[in-house]
């Protein structure tokens, strides 16, 4: 149910080649970092935190506002120490916000 969330809100905040984009990339970069971390299991979990870091960086980069600069701040704490601990959710999320970043830029 809360991937479902996710996918909606992204779908609300980016647009149709934005959502596939964050979507898509996250998603196999993802996995391509698993198979050095967790080279069993795949699914799109992490695709979904890619959206997750794609939605937290469109709304701190659209608003400015102190709460999304925070969210924006502790999501990204949260997803370096996943990877740090090498849960590929982590990576996910950093590339989806990454991605965000430079093409909102």
């Amino acid at each position: 149910m809360p991937q479902k969330l996710e996918a909606r809100v992204a779908e609300q905040m980016l647009d149709r080649g934005g959502w596939a984009a964050a979507y898509l990339v996250s998603g196999i970069s993802a996995e391509l970092v698993a198979l050095s971390w967790q080279p069993v299991g795949a699914g799109n979990s992490v695709a979904v935190f890619g959206l997750a870091g794609a939605v937290v960086a469109t709304a701190w980069q659209r608003t400015g506002h102190p709460a999304a600069s925070m969210l924006a701040l502790f999501s990204g704490v949260v997803a370096a120490l996943l990877a740090c601990v090498h849960d590929i959710h982590g990576a996910a999320f950093a590339v989806g916000a990454v991605g965000a970043i430079v093409t909102i830029w």
